[in-house]
């Protein structure tokens, strides 16, 4: 457990595998998405937030690394988002709150999280996931974020209240309750730290299990209304609890038992790109933008899936070419993050 836990890796490069075609389907797969799609594509923004936190409690336990670590990691993380945002969307940054936002946000709030009672703990992560559902039927949840554009930004600005309401309720992944989703991860991460590998590993495969199957009986006889933003159809517009009980239910699930297969050579190839998650999700929308949001048309299935597959035949190669380079190199801070340290 000292060393690099490879079935976190696994783990992070299936929402990679997840989040390429989810994310490429709002441009070059043609509407409407089948359900089954939707699904799958939900599967990449919990798994990465839950995750973010869940390795601040093995980095706290393991190197004993003080807050301002965290700190420093979680400013450069929204730095990247920033540029992200003004130099592929060229929209105003800090304003739509997309995933890097949240995680950036969540890293040393995690850090100060960790050292909390486990009582407050439980408190703290029941308030998140309560608040949302309030606020969202108080304030309302739109359609899409609103995105301002860089370069009318001088003469039009935006409203201070609007940012804030994204940040809080409607934005691409606001605080409640993508918040609770790292600490959560951190709550769970400090479990599996404390106790020995197998034994926490069959309370995350039942609880999961039992959690998951929570969540899809609650989806079946609610039938939350959806909506899909620009394209993009995942399943948490808005977020719900049924939402969350479903999918990290099964993170928790896959967490639990990838361990017991995490040396098989199938899921080492996924590892490859869960070594470097950032820079993947930076290459990726750069792709998007540039290439396929431009080149490409809209495809049925076969098409579309055969563009993705190339896609990530051609990621997967750069993650290799940039852990082979960069092996038993110490980087500097801000590329250890982009690379994957």
């Amino acid at each position: 457990m000292k060393q690099r836990d490879n079935t976190i890796d696994i783990l992070r490069g299936l929402a990679i595998f997840t989040m390429v075609a989810a994310n490429m389907s709002a441009h070059t797969y043609q509407e409407p998405h089948p359900y089954w799609f939707r699904i799958y594509g939900s599967f990449a923004a919990p798994t990465f937030v839950f995750l973010a936190g869940l390795m601040v409690s093995f980095t706290t336990f393991y190197k004993t690394y003080p807050l301002s670590y965290f700190l420093k990691r979680g400013i450069a993380i929204i730095c990247i988002a920033a540029c992200i945002d003004m130099l592929c969307w060229g929209a105003v940054p800090f304003v739509t709150f997309d995933v890097l936002y949240v995680i950036g946000l969540s890293l040393p709030l995690a850090k100060l999280f960790s050292d909390l009672n486990r009582i407050i703990q439980v408190i703290v992560l029941v308030a998140l996931f309560a608040i949302a559902p309030i606020m969202q039927a108080k304030f309302g949840y739109i359609d899409a974020p609103i995105e301002p554009a860089l370069k009318e930004f001088p003469e039009k600005g935006y409203a201070g209240a609007i940012v804030w309401k994204q940040y809080l309720v409607d934005g691409w992944f606001p605080i409640f309750p993508w918040l609770g989703v790292s600490l959560l991860g951190t709550f769970i991460g400090r479990i599996r730290c404390a106790l020995p590998i197998g034994k926490a590993n069959g309370i995350f495969s039942i609880s999961g299990m039992l959690l998951m199957v929570a969540g899809i009986v609650s989806w079946v006889v609610v039938d939350p209304h959806l909506m899909e933003r620009e394209g993009y159809s995942e399943l948490f517009y808005p977020p719900t609890l049924m939402y969350f009980a479903a999918f990290l239910g099964g993170v928790l699930l896959i967490l639990g038992t990838l361990y017991r297969v995490r040396d098989n050579k199938l899921l080492w190839f996924l590892s490859v790109y869960g070594k470097s998650s950032l820079l993947m999700y930076i290459l990726h929308t750069t792709f998007n933008v540039y290439v396929f949001n431009v080149f490409f048309e809209t495809y049925t299935l076969p098409k579309f899936a055969a563009l993705v597959m190339l896609h990530l035949f051609v990621l997967w190669l750069i993650a290799f070419g940039v852990q082979k380079l960069k092996k038993d190199k110490k980087l500097p801070m801000l590329a250890s993050i982009i690379l994957g340290g």
